[in-house]
């Protein structure tokens, strides 16, 4: 056979097997793009899915989702301001008279900011002041700088006893009566009345300044019941009031405590308290001479 009828002879199929090979290929290529179509809706429909199911879970907590999203500035900005105390608007102050000078005023001085809180306005007198200077401050924690610590641990707070027009350790019996002034809760209107219906210079007994406020607190509550036949002042039985802060009479986890390198046994101060109130090491060893 002659080359050219073998040519010839060829031609045709290789015409249809290339035909066939372009079908076949545009064809895989059409269902290739049809699939990656569907691959790629698929994909982001899951997407859609899970970033919606994420947004509701955030739009739940309508706070937080307003702070994300800017919706509510005002919140946002709320939320992002301190609180802090002022001396001029707060209802209670913790103060400090103390006309020693001590290294010891700055670290309790931190502690009892720390322990209180920022809503607490803490005020540091160095020379005797009137009550009468505070304002608006009707709750008064008064505490003596070195060695008077609130425990950190303690479930209560100093707001607990608002109630009590004044409050602090159990004196006991043989030591006097009343409440430890060293850091005790007053309440300024009754301390103002006691100032002004009592003369210390006329009735200095007892010598004490807490013991002598106990006694003229008593005073007035049976001045009351005689005129009205009821009193607003209130106090703590010691039962309470030992809750509150500790001294010469024990209590398990009070919220303060006074001298505590005084009346606890080094024994006890190396156990229950390093575990129930370690801020007592703050506390000073030396005393004012009364």
């Amino acid at each position: 056979m002659s080359p050219g009828l073998a040519g010839k002879k060829w031609f045709y199929p290789g015409l249809w097997l290339l035909i066939v090979i372009v079908f076949l290929g545009t064809e895989l290529r059409r269902h290739s793009n049809i699939g990656a179509s569907i691959t790629s809706d698929s994909t982001h429909d899951t997407l859609d899915n899970i970033t919606s199911s994420v947004a509701d879970k955030i739009k739940a907590v309508p706070d937080y989702y307003d702070m994300l999203t800017g919706a509510n500035e005002d919140a946002a900005k709320k939320n992002n301001t301190l609180k802090t105390a002022d001396i001029t608007t707060s209802i209670k102050a913790a103060i400090i008279i103390e006309t020693r000078r001590s290294a010891a005023v700055i670290p309790l001085l931190l502690h009892f900011c720390s322990v209180l809180g920022p809503d607490w306005p803490v005020v540091v007198y160095t020379s005797a002041e009137n009550f009468g200077s505070f304002t608006t401050s009707e709750a008064l924690l008064r505490y003596q700088a070195g060695d008077s610590v609130l425990c950190s641990n303690s479930a209560r707070s100093v707001e607990d006893f608002f109630e009590w027009d004044l409050i602090g350790a159990p004196i006991s019996p043989q030591w006097g009566a009343g409440y430890n002034g060293g850091l005790s809760l007053r309440r300024r209107s009754t301390m103002l009345r006691v100032l002004q219906e009592y003369d210390w210079s006329k009735n200095p007994h007892p010598r004490p300044e807490d013991q002598w406020y106990f006694f003229r607190f008593n005073d007035l509550m049976n001045k009351d019941v005689e005129e009205t036949g009821d009193s607003k002042i209130k106090l703590p039985s010691m039962e309470i009031a030992r809750t509150f802060a500790v001294e010469t009479i024990d209590y398990p986890s009070p919220l303060g405590l006074h001298q505590p390198t005084r009346w606890f046994p080094a024994d006890r101060r190396m156990t229950s308290l390093d575990e129930w109130c370690p801020e007592y090491k703050l506390a000073r060893t030396d005393r004012i001479n009364e």
